[in-house]
């Protein structure tokens, strides 16, 4: 199976976003070891990076959806 990459022609910005999480590959195995991260814990972390357009809401969890979650999954598989 042929791997493939994605690169951004920019650097991202939140503009309309409410933020960005940015998680490095050697950090990721860490990242998606637990299911929900409170937001202090996950700014500790490592390699994580998170961009916030404004002040988050009081106590806020991070939780893997979607594309995500999948990705999560291939992690935790040793698959990626």
């Amino acid at each position: 199976m042929k791997s493939a990459s994605t690169h951004l022609r920019d650097a991202p910005a939140p503009r309309d976003l409410f933020g960005l999480l940015r998680v490095e590959r050697d950090a990721l195995p860490s990242f998606f070891a637990h299911d929900e991260w409170p937001l202090e814990d996950a700014q500790a972390l490592p390699g994580v990076t998170i961009a916030l357009n404004g002040q988050p809401p009081p106590n806020p969890i991070l939780r893997p959806v979607l594309t995500t979650r999948a990705f999560q999954l291939l992690i935790r598989a040793d698959r990626v």
